[in-house]
């Protein structure tokens, strides 16, 4: 499955995949946001996307 966030930010996930997103903020007028999400086990391919250009903008909490 694919999830496609308004910033242009994509998650790509495989079968019995475990993907929480825990927080999604975004201003198009300023392109900045933060996204915060948790992967639990699977695969997972993350692509980022405007947020992705700020420092800080993005945290995906892995198992280990």
């Amino acid at each position: 499955m694919q999830v496609l966030l308004v910033d242009g930010s994509t998650f790509t996930v495989g079968p019995g995949s475990d993907l929480v997103i825990d927080k999604f903020v975004y201003d198009p007028k300023k392109n900045k946001g933060e996204i915060v999400a948790t992967f639990g086990k699977g695969v997972l391919r993350f692509v980022g996307g405007k947020i992705s250009k700020n420092e800080g903008g993005v945290k995906v909490n892995m198992p280990s």
